[in-house]
């Protein structure tokens, strides 16, 4: 019994099984009769579970209907919360068959094993497990340890100490997996002695090394064909390289030529067009100076006609009356459009 857990689980289905199969189709609540019938022990429906034929005694009827299927059922409900809070760490780590229930110490597991685990222990004793029994698992689960060594650092390969620590912990798929390469190498191992396979790889050892004695002068002469080879394509491409200068130079010539012609041209593109902006800017500014001599005279002509002082305070000036013709005349010249489009 080295594993308490898987254990009480065993014990838990087996007690589960009987009391549904003792439950029947009804929901398993039983009772006991008193008076006459005493020893008689009925379910919720009223049918008779246990006849009252001078046995049981009304205490032993009491008895059994105080553990009825119901009652069994629902402990097995309840130890099974026990069995999932108190079950082991689980996974491929080292510390996998760790209490989770009984929980952590300074980042270590105050159990390192569910078999030590007090929950897991007295719940395994109401189960029917004596201390003798536990006693006797844990004599043979220590033989099982003795001689090991903990195996932290998985990457690096074990020491025979080490292996049995690890073997100890591996869970049963693990260890049938394991086997079942060691019979395998073991087999491969019988069979490469039995065939003379040391031999044979000695000869063609000895074979591979004259092949490579062959290798290394053909790659010899190789290297002797490799550096003439290598002196030509030297040449060649120091010619092809004079070659690609020459053309470079030749095309740097003809497009700097090319460059030049196109400055030239924009350059008189943009001469033309200097001089014809220059003559349009001063025809616009003979124009402009024309529309300002217009424009003082004719603000002169309006001012001649304020000469009438106005009413007493801020001295003021009005203009007497003035003829249509003369208001035409300054509107055409400070409005000519306004004035076109009048009737």
């Amino acid at each position: 019994m080295p594993d308490l857990h898987g254990w009480i689980t065993q014990q838990i289905n087996k007690t589960q099984r009987i009391a549904e199969a003792a439950r029947g189709q009804g929901e398993g609540r039983w009772n006991h009769e008193t008076g006459y019938h005493s020893g008689r022990v009925v379910d919720e429906r009223g049918e008779t579970v246990v006849y009252d034929e001078g046995a049981p005694l009304e205490e032993e009827a009491a008895h059994i209907a105080l553990n009825d299927p119901a009652t069994v059922l629902r402990r097995c409900t309840a130890d099974r919360k026990i069995l999932d809070e108190h079950k082991p760490y689980g996974g491929n780590y080292l510390d996998r068959y760790a209490c989770t229930g009984c929980g952590e110490y300074r980042d270590d597991w105050v159990i390192d094993h569910t078999n030590d685990c007090p929950t897991l222990q007295a719940l395994a004793e109401g189960y029917g497990l004596t201390a003798e029994q536990l006693a006797a698992a844990r004599t043979e689960l220590a033989l099982l340890r003795e001689g090991e060594e903990p195996y932290v650092h998985e990457h690096t390969e074990a020491t025979p100490a080490q292996w049995i620590w690890h073997w100890n912990r591996a869970t049963r798929e693990e260890r049938l997996g394991m086997a079942a390469r060691i019979q395998d190498a073991f087999a491969r191992s019988s069979a490469c002695f039995m065939g003379g396979h040391e031999a044979r790889l000695d000869q063609q050892q000895a074979r591979i090394t004259r092949l490579e004695a062959e290798r290394e002068q053909g790659r010899s002469r190789a290297a002797d064909y490799d550096e003439y080879g290598e002196r030509q394509r030297a040449r060649a491409d120091q010619a092809e390289e004079l070659l690609r200068v020459a053309h470079e130079t030749s095309n740097r010539a003809e497009a700097e030529r090319a460059r030049a012609m196109r400055i030239a041209e924009e350059a008189e593109m943009r001469a033309a067009i200097f001089r014809k902006v220059s003559g349009q800017n001063a025809t616009r500014a003979e124009r402009a100076e024309q529309r300002r001599d217009q424009l003082a005279a004719t603000l002169d002509d309006v001012l001649r006609h304020f000469t009438q002082a106005g009413h007493p305070g801020e001295a003021c000036l009005t203009t007497g009356w003035i003829t249509k013709r003369t208001v035409a005349k300054w509107r055409a010249v400070l409005n000519p459009t306004t004035t076109k489009e009048q009737p």
